[in-house]
């Protein structure tokens, strides 16, 4: 057992879904200390509070993190030299650890995520500066992969993307749900479809707008020229929420349409422990827990037809949570 260990999380949210992982780590290394780019909470729990924690960008902005030279100048600052192991559990911002030239520490990247900012950008209206820019951050981001010793990843399509992206071997940990906000709830009537505010959400929008069963989308209105001659009244949009509320919406859906992620998040995970099934793209890296129809399909096409099909199957269908 290594004698000084750091542990390392973008930021403190009352339940992020990377808290699971983070406690559980805590639990392995009882004497390791915290620490987190920044706090997006009131208060700190007490198993934060009884350890040594530090925030070393608390003073920044949550724009200038999406500024990768600001996000690699902090975590050059974060004293990585004076311990044995630094463990990250990130979405992608805590992978710029930089060794000096002593080889301590091992440091362990668990990913839940890459950098949306630099990843998933829509940069088919972007002029060569900002394409340029984008492409510079993109090398600064895997030349500095490279000083990793160990890199895991939640999820399986994760996994496959790291793997070619950084030329290494990446493991694979499914992370934790939290079971205080996700497990079934049988006493919940199933009463509308729930989906994600993902990047390909128009298809299934505009069968919805025809047809009357009910959705939900966890996000903001997105305008749509259909809808203003349609005018559909059993769509409704959640807004931004937390993931305490996200988990209640979850209680009372018929299934669960995951689409292509703007960014990655593990609510595909938390719905299967909530006993909802869930309609999968294939980037949500699901595919080998949905072996039946309690647990849901993963997409072939994504095309309305087989959106339709599900819906169909879905509607009145009984499930065993």
């Amino acid at each position: 057992m290594p004698e000084r260990v750091l542990l390392l999380q973008d930021t403190y949210e009352v339940n992020d879904m990377l808290n699971p992982s983070l406690f559980a780590l805590m639990a392995l290394f009882p004497d390791a200390d915290v620490g987190f780019l920044q706090n997006k909470s009131n208060a700190l729990p007490p198993e934060l509070q009884e350890r040594r924690t530090e925030f070393f960008a608390a003073r920044l902005s949550a724009k200038a993190l999406k500024d990768l030279d600001t996000l690699v100048g902090v975590e050059a600052t974060i004293p990585i030299e004076n311990y044995d192991l630094v463990i990250c559990n990130t979405r992608g911002a805590l992978g710029h650890l930089r060794k000096k030239k002593s080889k301590k520490p091992r440091i362990i990247v668990y990913y839940h995520d890459l950098l949306p900012f630099l990843w998933r950008q829509d940069n088919t209206d972007w002029n060569e500066q900002e394409s340029n820019q984008l492409l510079r951050w993109q090398e600064i981001d895997l030349e500095f992969s490279q000083g990793i010793d160990t890199a895991v990843a939640a999820q399986l399509s994760l996994r496959q993307t790291l793997a070619t992206m950084q030329a290494r071997d990446v493991h694979l940990a499914y992370p934790l749900v939290d079971q205080d906000l996700f497990y079934p709830d049988i006493e919940t009537p199933r009463e509308y479809f729930l989906a994600t505010d993902s990047t390909d959400l128009e298809t299934l929008m505009h069968i919805a707008a025809c047809v009357t069963d009910k959705l939900v989308v966890l996000g903001e209105y997105r305008y749509n020229k259909l809808f203003r001659e349609l005018k559909p009244d059993n769509i409704f949009y959640t807004g931004e929420i937390s993931v305490a509320e996200k988990a209640y919406y979850l209680a009372g859906a018929k299934a669960f349409f995951c689409g292509a992620a703007h960014e990655l998040d593990h609510l595909p995970l938390a719905a299967l422990k909530s006993g909802i099934p869930i309609i999968a793209h294939p980037s949500q890296g699901m595919r080998e827990f949905l072996t039946d129809a309690d647990l849901g399909f993963e997409l072939e096409t994504g095309s309305a037809e087989e959106l339709l099909h599900f819906i169909r199957y879905y509607r009145n269908k009984n499930i065993n949570r």
